[in-house]
């Protein structure tokens, strides 16, 4: 997520946490609370000292729904707001790590068929599923030592699949959204949803981040800094990780 996306994102969160707030406060009040006096014998509605207030109180009862109603919708544009945001950020964290991943493959080492095979720190030749390979399969005079290791391709794959659950679950949580049919409750357990997920996504960025800047001199080729092998030096494995 870049900081523009993130910063986006806590700007529009602002308004609408307010809103929240003031929305789940009125939805506890009793409207009787605001109705203050009683009722006469004929059912007229009485102030504190007395006074039939009927229509008063009537049209301060009819204020009150429609303040809830008006907050309700302001939570619900600033919450969509919210969403837009977040949506975009994790969109644009999906894209990132899919084109890292393209990328990776795009580097690989090719066995003698095309397919893109990778060498681990063992010095076993695997497939884009793990598989181990059959060096005899490599031609090895075309091996590029520069080329991607499985683990760098495995921590690739790894990060896009995450950062597609993580995209996923932000376009889930803002379905309801569509509907504008949400109390208030269901627009206060939104709100705590997407602050966990904006959370959620700027931590999975943080430790890419870190990995990837921990890792630079260690994910390319296994076998970078070791001279060319024979491929009767590399170990067969039956299949399977």
């Amino acid at each position: 997520m870049t900081e523009s996306a993130k910063t986006d994102f806590q700007i529009s969160a602002m308004p609408g946490e307010e809103l929240t707030r003031r929305l789940a406060y009125l939805a506890t009040v009793d409207n009787g609370s605001v109705l203050t006096g009683g009722f006469s014998r004929d059912g007229g509605m009485l102030d504190r000292e007395g006074n039939d207030r009927t229509g008063q109180q009537a049209a301060n009862a009819m204020e009150f729904l429609a303040q809830q109603e008006r907050l309700r919708q302001e939570s619900l544009a600033a919450l969509a707001s919210r969403f837009d945001a977040l949506e975009q950020a994790a969109r644009d964290t999906l894209t990132d790590a899919e084109n890292d991943l393209a990328d990776t493959l795009s580097n690989a080492n090719r066995d003698r068929d095309g397919r893109a095979v990778f060498r681990d720190s063992d010095g076993i030749i695997r497939d884009e599923n793990g598989q181990s390979v059959d060096p005899d399969s490599v031609d090895m005079r075309e091996w590029e030592t520069d080329g991607p290791s499985w683990e760098a391709y495995d921590q690739a794959l790894s990060r896009r699949d995450q950062a597609a659950e993580i995209y996923e679950r932000v376009v889930d949580a803002g379905s309801g959204l569509a509907t504008h049919d949400l109390d208030a409750e269901q627009v206060s357990s939104l709100s705590d949803e997407l602050d966990a997920l904006e959370a959620e996504l700027v931590s999975f960025e943080e430790a890419d981040n870190a990995s990837a800047s921990h890792s630079a001199s260690t994910l390319g080729d296994a076998s970078l800094d070791e001279p060319p092998v024979a491929v009767s030096d590399f170990t067969l494995m039956t299949p399977g990780r």
